[in-house]
């Protein structure tokens, strides 16, 4: 059986949770939640770059776009 495509798996909209080979869903660092990193799905810049970064705290990694706004600010570009 041929593994689900990113393409197709993006489509779904959410992580079904399976541990799909191509599932372009990242946890976030901070409440565990799957997102879709832009960057990792292909796009030349990701949504988490239009954010200015005040403090990480412990999370320094990848966050959900909710997780983002409670941890910094929106910046316009």
């Amino acid at each position: 059986m041929e593994p689900l495509s990113r393409e197709f798996l993006l489509s779904q909209g959410k992580c079904c949770g399976s541990g799909c080979t191509n599932c372009p869903y990242i946890k976030c660092s901070r409440c565990e939640e799957m997102f879709a990193c832009d960057i990792e799905i292909g796009k030349d810049k990701c949504w988490c770059m239009n954010y200015e970064v005040i403090e990480l705290s412990e999370y320094n990694t990848c966050m959900c776009p909710t997780c983002m706004d409670k941890e910094s600010k929106l910046i316009i570009k």
